[in-house]
Formats: C-alpha cells, sequence, structure tokens
C-alpha cells in the first residue's frame, strides 16, 4: 500500500503493533453506515519513528511512539486552538477512512507504515514492554475501561497482567492462520461494565 509522502510537520512510524477495537470491525462491515473501500482499519497503533519531517523537532528515528484515533485536523479553528481538534471545525483526518492531506483516503494500523502529522504523536515511555500502549490516549473506550478494571480489588494482586498473559497463549484459535501462526502480545478483554 501506498502511504503519502512525509511533509514538514510529518512522522512516519513503522507499526510494530496494532489494537483491534469494535470500531475497526464494525468500520470493516461497514454496520455504522458505508465505508470507503478499501478500508485498512487500527487506530489503536503502537511502532517506531522511521523517519521525520524537516520541521519536526520532538521526535526523532527510533523513538518509541503510538497513534490513536485521529492523524491530522486543521489546528487553526477556535476548537483546534483550544486543543478540541476533534471537534475540528473543518473536519479531522482519522487514522483511516478519512481524506488525508493529498486527497487519498487514510488506512489505518493494519499494515506496515502510517504517516501522522506530529502533533498527533504520542510519545511511548521507555519503561512500557514492546507492544504496550502506555496512554490511554492511544486506546478506545474497552482500552481505558480495561485500565480502570486493573485497579480494582476484583482483579486480585496480580492485575489483568497475569490473567492476560495466560489467557494470550489460548487466544481466539479462529484467528491464528490471519496471525501467521504467532500469539498475540496481548489480550485485553474489557469489563462489561463499569466497577465503581
Amino acid at each position: 500500500m501506498e502511504r503519502r509522502d512525509v511533509g514538514p510537520h510529518d512522522v512516519l512510524i513503522e507499526i510494530k503493533y496494532s489494537g483491534i477495537c469494535h470500531s475497526d470491525i464494525h468500520n470493516a462491515r461497514s454496520d455504522w453506515g458505508p465505508s470507503a473501500y478499501p478500508l485498512v482499519p487500527g487506530h489503536e497503533i503502537a511502532g517506531i519513528v522511521a523517519q521525520v519531517g524537516s520541521e519536526v523537532t520532538r521526535y526523532a528515528v527510533g523513538d518509541r511512539v503510538g497513534v490513536g484515533c485521529m492523524v491530522d485536523s486543521c489546528r487553526e479553528c477556535a476548537n483546534c486552538l483550544k486543543g478540541e481538534e476533534q471537534y475540528c471545525l473543518k473536519g479531522n483526518t482519522l487514522t483511516y477512512g478519512s481524506v488525508d492531506k493529498d486527497g487519498t483516503l487514510t488506512q489505518g494500523g493494519y499494515s506496515t507504515h502510517v504517516v501522522v502529522t506530529d502533533g498527533f504523536v504520542l510519545r511511548q515511555g521507555a519503561d512500557q514492554g514492546p507492544g504496550a500502549f502506555g496512554q490511554p490516549d492511544v486506546l478506545g473506550g474497552v482500552g481505558v475501561g480495561e485500565a480502570e478494571f486493573a485497579q480494582h480489588p476484583i482483579a486480585g494482586s496480580e492485575g489483568t497482567s497475569g490473567v492476560h498473559q495466560r489467557q494470550r497463549e489460548s487466544c481466539c484459535p479462529e484467528t491464528r492462520p490471519v496471525r501467521g501462526g504467532r500469539d498475540p502480545q496481548a489480550v485485553l478483554e474489557g469489563p462489561a461494565h463499569g466497577f465503581r
């Protein structure tokens, strides 16, 4: 798949991991209205910076980063200036299924690379292991709920990580062929209801 050229304020990310969100499945099936095809979902992305634009100063080649559900906005309207890019008056650019700067459709994390405006790149902490989606900004609502559940006493002393380590080897045998026979790096199954 071709990606647009890296502009002065862009970051090219080599994708190492991408979460599977229910919204990806709904968009792929056009459950929420017609999707534009071809469609490559994935908006919970973790990877390594492969290239930076000439004006990018916050990131360097080799940095561990993440990307959430948006890759750009106008950055000029009242909402963008307030830090509310999700309400961009000119329309934000979603990680997949949106019209990009060059007129092509954006394609998501179930691919090898993604080009993102630097303001929408999230630094992954050095203390996080490979594939960790460290910032809740990268995760959808289910992932944030999972993080909240990990703090609840019902999760026990091992939290969710011990449970998920045991689950990942036996998880989702029906998807094993599309995963190239590899086990998932992590299994996050969010709670069905909130804990207070």
